[in-house]
């Protein structure tokens, strides 16, 4: 963040490169998460100094929507952010979606503009409708409205009733709770509650069952990745998991290995990535079962061992009898 701000405050100052004229608007560009390095932008952070210096932000979610937050809206949801604060919202339908195409998101204003203005939206044909309903499907699917949801005795802190219907037979009241995302009907006492209460009743929630078994993959992918001695770069949430390889000469080899055990995998180096930090790249996905995990976990296993690529020295020792700490390493002799 002090190099963003160094730029930020280099581009005030200084302006334009050979007139000195101050910039109309400066345009901060990032991506939610990072396809190579597997990080999570630090947006609020940048949303600070965004306001700070009265710039504008656009957003790149090309990974990371469908992938983080709670419903699964990206990164601005992950971080409990009003999306309001990022200007310009991109994102693309060939990854979460499995579709074709993208998206932008901003003001009206914005849209209305690069409808009339962008050539790839004045000489560009329709989505054909198969491509539109694997895109709705799929949002379906990810925010769990495709009919899979979970029911069951969960608490509910109301605050203040939104609107209600009084009955002698059956009053129910509309309430707004504080932890559920959206308001639910209750079916509470025959009087109007004052003040806060807490009910326990029985709640049908979207169980997003696709975020959840995405992040579980990704937790699992790379604890089991720290224990075997691989070095991996990106945040614990993140389900892009960049390998590393290092050595030019290993990457071919690497992949070949990977091939003979039935096994494709995305190797990256030159001039994608400097040229002593070739890597493999992983991206998980929430219809990976344990056992595929598992057979590529063995296999790597292997291959790390034949090519000799377990670069760490801090071994991630696995708990026996008490949950994962990532703070239990075993220091290993090379």
């Amino acid at each position: 963040m002090q190099s963003l701000e160094k730029l930020l405050r280099d581009a005030i100052v200084h302006g334009q490169p050979r007139t000195h004229r101050p910039w109309k608007k400066i345009l901060i560009l990032v991506e939610g998460i990072y396809s190579m390095e597997g990080s999570i932008i630090r947006l609020p952070e940048v949303i600070a100094l965004k306001k700070k210096y009265k710039a504008y932000l656009y957003l790149d979610e090309a990974h990371s929507i469908g992938a983080l937050g709670s419903g699964g809206r990206g990164v601005v949801e992950y971080f409990g952010l009003d999306p309001t604060d990022v200007d310009i919202m991109m994102g693309t339908f060939t990854k979460s979606f499995g579709a074709a195409g993208g998206y932008i998101g901003g003001k009206k204003e914005l849209i209305d503009y690069l409808r009339s203005h962008s050539h790839s939206a004045v000489y560009a044909t329709s989505m054909s409708p198969p491509v539109v309903e694997q895109i709705i499907t799929s949002m379906k699917c990810i925010m769990g409205e495709d009919g899979t949801t979970i029911e069951g005795l969960l608490p509910i802190v109301c605050h203040s009733i939104m609107a209600g219907s009084y009955s002698k037979n059956r009053p129910s009241w509309l309430v707004k709770p504080r932890k559920p995302p959206r308001s639910v009907k209750l079916d509470l006492p025959r009087q109007p509650p004052d003040g806060v209460y807490v009910y326990e009743c029985s709640i049908r929630f979207p169980s997003v069952e696709c975020i959840r078994r995405l992040a579980e993959n990704t937790g699992y992918f790379r604890r089991r990745l720290r224990e075997m001695g691989y070095i991996i770069y990106g945040n614990n949430d993140s389900p892009v998991v960049p390998m590393m390889l290092y050595l030019p000469a290993k990457i071919g080899a690497f992949g070949r290995e990977m091939l003979k055990r039935n096994i494709g995998v995305v190797v990256v180096g030159f001039p994608a990535t400097p040229i002593i930090e070739s890597r493999a790249r992983f991206c998980l996905s929430a219809a990976h079962t344990k056992e595929m995990l598992d057979q590529v976990l063995n296999a790597l296993d292997e291959v790390g061992d034949l090519l000799q690529l377990k670069f760490s020295r801090h071994r991630i020792l696995p708990a026996l009898d008490r949950p994962f700490d990532e703070t239990t390493y075993e220091e290993c002799e090379d």
